[in-house]
């Protein structure tokens, strides 16, 4: 399962669609302070130049609690550079702090962006960079693999309010909304994402090697529940594939 789409190996990929060209995670990562430097062309967004967090957000869940130093790239290849970050994975936000308060862009509007925490170097994608066959997918995916198949993963909260919305008494109620996180694996095929959030879909994602992954996995205990073995799995597969 080849991707030369959105190679990440790659020292330079061109998406014809989009027109920019995206670093590989090997680049990105030996650049300790600015890994989105080599984005000459793109211009540099000033912090005061993005809106403050709307006002309306109710429930934010943070991908991670802390904030951590990171970049983000943004469609139209608008640049933010050495900033200050965090993830709302229950709105659909990225929060930046600035001198002038918390500011935020929709996920949407980000292609992709990168955030280091202690030495662990951490790199999201967009999922509007790819077709997927039950509609567009905006959310943020982790690249947890980065090979010619490409595993990537996406958090999520699901957020259900009450019914007529809510109200100021709601928003202090113990049962004003009901959450669900979900979280599924996603496999790459050239411009494709494919939803391999079960081990049968996993499985079959893999094609003509199906077989031969599920004895392996089944050799080594594989556990699908656990992310270390996932990333083994889709690790070996793109080892295999290239014989």
């Amino acid at each position: 399962m080849k991707s030369p789409f959105f190679s990440l190996r790659s020292m330079l990929l061109i998406i014809c669609c989009l027109g920019h060209g995206y670093m590989s995670l090997a680049q990105l990562t030996t650049q300790s302070t600015s890994p989105l430097t080599a984005y000459g062309s793109g211009s540099n967004m000033r912090l005061v130049d993005m809106p403050p967090v709307p006002q309306d957000l109710d429930h934010s869940i943070y991908l991670d609690e802390g904030w951590a130093p990171g970049d983000i790239l943004l469609e139209n290849n608008r640049i933010i550079r050495e900033c200050t970050l965090r993830y709302d994975i229950a709105n659909g936000y990225l929060e930046v702090q600035s001198e002038t308060g918390i500011r935020a862009t929709p996920e949407k509007e980000v292609e992709q962006f990168f955030m280091v925490e202690g030495d662990n170097k951490r790199w999201f994608v967009s999922g509007l960079l790819f077709t997927y066959d039950k509609g567009p997918l905006s959310t943020l995916m982790e690249v947890l693999v980065d090979d010619d198949t490409q595993l990537l993963f996406s958090s999520r909260i699901i957020i259900t309010q009450p019914n007529g919305g809510f109200t100021e008494q709601r928003r202090a109620g113990a049962d004003a909304i009901t959450s669900m996180q979900e979280d599924k694996y996603y496999l790459t095929e050239g411009e494709e994402l494919i939803d391999a959030s079960t081990k049968k879909k996993m499985l079959a994602a893999f094609g003509e090697y199906q077989e031969d992954m599920k004895a392996w996995a089944k050799a080594n205990k594989i556990k699908y529940n656990d992310q270390d073995d996932v990333i083994a799995l889709v690790q070996q597969y793109n080892a295999i594939t290239k014989n």
